[in-house]
């Protein structure tokens, strides 16, 4: 029996909650479940259209080293997560969590941004989640930079966006089609 249905309960329980947590308590609450869907979605195993693309990425990595990155042709940014794994010997599974981890503060970022934040990441759990976060990783990252960047634009910090969409281009080049929100 799996435990996935953790990830619909927990925002479930957010949105009808009656209690509302201010402060450090707030915090807390949401980098417990931070760390809970990081690790949903960095620890699993074979799972996603990309895995055997992913890890033999992750392979020629740790094989070739540093010098791969300027080699490798796209994604530089998801070279640099590679390499970092390599180099902490974290494997394919520390790849897929730090990138886990990048989404997941992005998505965190945007939730709490809006009028009912669990709410927002219930909406976000079925298909972003699911499908995205846990099937597409290079994608999950991009878009999870991007979803700082939507932050920035809606309080009018217009380099805040451009950086994020910059930044989320290193990871999956169709992000840089977003600066047409400007």
């Amino acid at each position: 029996m799996t435990i996935y249905w953790i990830l619909f309960v927990v925002p479930l329980m957010g949105v009808f909650s009656p209690v509302r947590f201010k402060g450090i308590s707030n915090w807390i609450i949401w980098g417990l479940w931070a760390c809970v869907v990081t690790g949903f979605i960095g620890l699993r195993y074979k799972v996603g259209g990309d895995w055997d693309n992913y890890l033999q990425y992750y392979e020629r990595m740790d094989r070739d080293g540093a010098g791969f990155i300027l080699t490798s042709g796209r994604s530089y940014g998801f070279a640099v997560i590679n390499w970092i794994a390599s180099e902490l010997e974290w494997g394919i599974l520390g790849v897929n969590v730090l990138c886990g981890g990048i989404f997941v503060s992005g998505l965190i970022y945007f939730c709490r941004q809006q009028p009912s934040p669990w709410l927002a990441w219930l909406i976000a759990t079925p298909y972003l989640i699911y499908v995205v976060g846990m099937g597409y990783t290079r994608q999950s990252v991009a878009i999870g930079i991007i979803m700082y960047g939507l932050v920035f634009l809606s309080n009018k910090y217009i380099w805040g966006f451009i950086v994020s969409v910059l930044i989320a281009a290193i990871f999956h080049s169709s992000a840089i089609i977003l600066l047409i929100l400007l």
